[in-house]
């Protein structure tokens, strides 16, 4: 199975449950690491999935107890990363996780200055992002004296 085979053989609004675009919540765009990118027809119900997940992860940090700064340091706007993990952390707060989601995108200064700033309110600071651009933050987070 491809995009090319699975998502590119049918239109956008035969995406959609119902085939109906105009019952789709948002539309959220990927990356296109891998070449053009997809439009992808999201719901509440597709954030509710995900946001089951994110809650398993972030019990093994134990912050349904602890007071947690999540910062999303993926891209904003239309992609598709960003505004699930955002949306995901926002569902857990809703549940009582005493988390605290902001969003300074992918500029590392802003990262830095927001956990600088914010950090030291919270028992935890949880970083949620690009993978391989991790190191980077963690590496310039301790060349200016975080730990």
């Amino acid at each position: 199975m491809t995009k090319q085979n699975y998502m590119r053989a049918y239109p956008l609004a035969e995406r959609c449950r119902g085939g109906d675009l105009s019952q789709c919540e948002m539309l959220a765009v990927s990356s296109g690491s891998t070449g053009t990118p997809m439009v992808w027809p999201r719901s509440l119900g597709h954030e509710l999935d995900i946001a089951y997940r994110f809650e398993q992860i972030f019990h093994t940090f134990h912050a349904e107890q602890r007071p947690t700064l999540a910062v999303v340091y993926f891209a904003m706007g239309s992609w598709v990363g960003g505004m699930f993990t955002a949306a995901c952390c926002r569902h857990l707060a809703a549940k009582a996780y005493p988390i605290t989601t902001v969003t300074p995108g992918n500029n590392q200064d802003e990262i830095l200055r927001v956990v600088t700033e914010l950090g030291p309110d919270y028992e935890q600071v949880v970083l949620l992002g690009y993978p391989p651009y991790l190191k980077d933050i963690i590496d310039s987070g301790r060349a200016a004296g975080l730990a």
